[in-house]
């Protein structure tokens, strides 16, 4: 799939949000945004009293956010960032459903265990997927991003959706049906070096043609 990135990239991406400071910051500055949604109603998981999940709208170009915030400590305890990928026309499927790609972010504290156990997941068939049909995986993923990757992958052909590997310098698009399938993959889909960039996942709600 993507590939895999080093402990000292993933800090180095996630570093607005594992610092207590840059994080309670970026809370303030979400919560003030203009463009904000609630997205609680569209997600089959229960966020908890004293809690709120977001979309933020306009804070990027072609890119929207989604966040968990905890009003009470004014923090940021998950947060997706998702593109709106318009320069990969094969998944288009019209205006409002294009390809997205996601980059995932939950806090590792014990104490929002039960609370992030299953909103991700959560997030991404509720959400994602009913709203943009397709969700393609990002080119680098931390080692834990391809583990739920993993998850989703599985998930999606056990409930009938549509699984691909799709090779994106040369526009292959490859229909995974099976796990026995997708395990043939999985060394072409995940490793350590670049060319695993251009591998990526795809789970999609409606067929797609290459």
């Amino acid at each position: 799939m993507p590939m895999l990135i080093a402990d000292s990239k993933v800090r180095e991406i996630f570093q607005h949000l594992e610092n207590a400071e840059e994080n309670t910051n970026l809370y303030a500055e979400l919560s003030r945004h203009p463009f904000i949604e609630d997205v609680s109603g569209f997600v089959s998981v229960p966020v908890p009293p004293g809690f709120k999940l977001i979309r933020i709208n306009a804070r990027f170009e072609d890119c929207f956010e989604i966040a968990l915030m905890s009003e009470s400590e004014s923090k940021i305890v998950y947060y997706n960032k998702v593109n709106i990928l318009k320069d990969v026309a094969l998944f288009q499927t019209s205006d409002l459903r294009r390809a997205t790609q996601v980059l995932v972010w939950r806090s590792a504290d014990y104490e929002y265990s039960s609370v992030l156990s299953d909103l991700p997941k959560s997030v991404f068939f509720d959400y994602l997927l009913k709203c943009y049909y397709v969700v393609v995986s990002d080119s680098q993923q931390t080692v834990d991003g391809s583990r739920f990757w993993g998850y989703c992958l599985t998930r999606a052909l056990a409930t009938n959706l549509y699984v691909y590997h799709y090779n994106f310098m040369h526009g292959i698009l490859s229909p995974i049906s099976t796990k026995a399938q997708l395990d043939t993959y999985k060394s072409t889909m995940w490793g350590a070096l670049p060319h695993h960039e251009e591998q990526l996942a795809v789970i999609s709600a409606i067929e797609l043609h290459a």
